[in-house]
C-alpha cells in the first residue's frame, strides 16, 4: 500500500489535512519501531533498522514500512484522528501479528511460547 492509498484510506473514515496526516503517519510508524524495530527485517524493508527511517512529507514518498504494518498504521492514524479507543487496540494486535509474521520468517521457523523457546 502506498502513502497515498493509506492517506484515502483514512479520509474515508474522517476528512485530516495532509500535514497532519503525515505528523500521524510518522508518529505510527515511530510508535512501531520503538516497539519492534531494533531487529533488520521485522518492520522495515531490507536491512533497515529503527535508526535508519526516514519521515514521510509528500504523497509520492516511499515507506520502508513492511506491508502488514499498513493497516495496523490506519487504525493507529484514525485514533489520533479521534474515532475511538477501538481503532488503538487494533493497532496493537495487527503490529503484533505483524511482527510475529515476519519474526517467525527471519528466525527460520523458530516459535516463541509462554514459557520459552520451541
Amino acid at each position: 500500500m502506498t502513502i497515498l492509498e493509506i492517506y484515502e484510506k483514512v479520509n474515508i473514515k474522517t476528512p485530516v489535512e495532509q500535514r497532519i496526516f503525515f505528523n500521524y503517519f510518522n508518529d505510527s510508524v515511530n510508535e512501531i519501531s520503538t516497539l519492534y524495530g531494533d531487529m533488520p527485517y521485522a518492520v522495515f524493508g531490507g536491512n533497515m533498522t529503527a535508526g535508519d527511517n526516514v519521515p514521510i512529507k509528500s504523497l509520492s514518498d516511499e515507506t520502508a514500512v513492511l506491508p502488514l504494518y499498513h493497516e495496523a498504521i490506519v487504525d493507529n492514524i484514525l485514533f489520533l484522528c479521534g474515532q475511538g479507543d477501538t481503532y488503538k487496540g487494533e493497532f496493537v494486535r495487527k503490529t503484533k501479528y505483524a511482527f510475529n509474521h515476519y519474526w517467525s520468517g527471519y528466525s527460520k521457523g523458530k516459535h516463541i511460547k509462554r514459557k520459552g523457546w520451541s
